[in-house]
C-alpha cells in the first residue's frame, strides 16, 4: 500500500510520532492489527496522555483476542478522559461477559451520554437490567432503543423477554412476532414464540414455531429441548424421545433434563 510505504519511510525518526499514529490507522484498515498494535505501542511510548491512542490499542488487542490487554487498554483510555462513547461501550460488553452487570450499565450510560443516539448501548443495557430482573428499567432501555431504530429487532426481542420473565406471556408474545417479522430468519426469535406458545398450552403453535427455529438452524439445542417438552406435555413418548436423541449431540445437560422429564411421564 502507498500510503502505508510513505508513512514507514517516515519512520526514519523514531520520535515521529504523527507517522506511527497514522501506521496505527493505516494498519487498522488492512486488518493487519498485529502491525497497528505495534505502531500504537511505540506512539504511547512516546506520548503516554494520548487517550485516543490508548483506545485504538484497545481495539486492536480486541481483534488479537487479547482480552485482559484490551481491558487495560479501553480502561486507560477512559481514565485519560477520553470524549467517545464506543471505548464506553466495549468495556461496558466486556464487564456483561464477566457477569458485571451493575458496572456494565454504569459504563452504557457513560456511553449514552456521550452519544445519545447509541442504540447498541440502550440495547446491551436492556438485555443486563433483565438479568438483574429489573423490568421497568429493562424495558425503559429497550423502548429508547426503539425510539432511535423503530425496526430493531433486538429491542423488540428484549422487550418480550421482561415480559415473558414475569411470565406474562401474552404480552411477550406480540413483541416476539414483531421480532420474526423483522428478521424472519433469525432462530431465536421463532424458538421464544415456540415458548410463549407452549407456556400458554397453545401446543399446535409451539411445535409450528419450533419447527421454524430448527428449519433455519438445525443444531440449535434449545429448540430442539422446547420441542421435546411440548410432546412431554403431550404424553408423547415416542414422539419426546426422538427429540432427546437429537438433543443428546447438540446439548447433554438439556438432553439430561429432558430425559427426566420424559421418564416422568406417566
Amino acid at each position: 500500500d502507498r500510503a502505508l510505504g510513505q508513512v514507514e519511510v517516515a519512520l526514519f525518526d523514531p520520535n515521529y510520532r504523527g507517522a506511527l499514529f497514522d501506521l496505527g490507522i493505516g494498519n487498522y484498515r488492512l486488518k493487519n492489527f498485529a502491525a497497528s498494535a505495534s505502531a500504537y505501542e511505540r506512539y504511547i511510548a512516546l506520548n503516554p496522555a494520548n487517550a485516543d491512542a490508548h483506545y485504538r490499542l484497545g481495539l486492536d488487542y480486541m481483534e488479537l483476542k487479547r482480552d485482559a490487554d484490551a481491558i487495560k487498554f479501553l480502561e486507560k483510555s477512559i481514565e485519560l478522559g477520553i470524549k467517545k462513547a464506543d471505548p464506553y461501550y466495549q468495556l461496558g460488553y466486556y464487564r456483561s461477559e464477566a457477569a458485571q452487570y451493575n458496572e456494565a450499565i454504569k459504563l452504557y450510560k457513560e456511553a449514552i451520554k456521550l452519544d445519545p443516539k447509541d442504540v447498541d448501548a440502550y440495547l446491551e443495557m436492556g438485555n443486563d437490567y433483565n438479568r438483574l430482573k429489573m423490568w421497568t428499567e429493562a424495558m425503559a432501555a429497550f423502548n429508547a432503543a426503539l425510539k432511535l431504530r423503530a425496526d430493531s429487532s433486538n429491542a423488540h426481542l428484549g422487550l418480550g423477554n421482561s415480559y415473558y420473565n414475569q411470565n406474562k406471556y401474552a404480552e411477550s408474545l406480540p413483541y416476539y412476532k414483531r421480532a420474526a417479522e423483522i428478521s424472519p430468519k433469525w432462530s431465536q426469535a421463532h424458538e421464544y414464540i415456540g415458548d410463549t406458545y407452549r407456556n400458554t398450552n397453545q401446543e399446535v403453535l409451539a411445535i409450528n414455531a419450533y419447527n421454524t427455529a430448527l428449519t433455519l438452524q438445525p443444531t440449535r439445542g434449545s429448540s430442539v429441548y422446547g420441542l421435546g417438552l411440548v410432546y412431554v406435555n403431550q404424553k408423547n413418548r415416542v414422539l419426546a424421545r426422538q427429540q432427546y436423541d437429537k438433543l443428546q449431540p447438540l446439548d447433554a445437560a438439556l438432553a439430561a433434563k429432558l430425559l427426566e422429564r420424559i421418564n416422568a411421564i406417566k
